[in-house]
């Protein structure tokens, strides 16, 4: 069995749906994107147009940087 569950999933005009991905981290270096990443979104495409939805080839990924202070993660992203 496979499966997933999006972060969200964005509607144009013309009714074709983008898959978008959200990430979170706390890194004073740039920002990766991992070649994970667009394996999951490529597998949520394959998804959702196996479930009758027009799908762009194009995914976005909404990246937010927290704050890289405090002494420790306690479950907390500060932004």
């Amino acid at each position: 069995m496979l499966y997933g569950s999006i972060d969200d999933l964005w509607i144009d005009s013309t009714g074709t749906c983008y898959v978008a991905d959200y990430k979170a981290t706390s890194r004073e270096k740039e920002i990766e994107l991992y070649p994970g990443y667009q394996r999951q979104v490529e597998f949520y495409q394959w998804l959702l147009r196996n479930n009758g939805l027009r799908i762009s080839n194009t995914a976005y990924f909404v990246y937010a940087n927290a704050l890289a202070t405090g002494n420790s993660f306690s479950n907390r992203l500060e932004f």
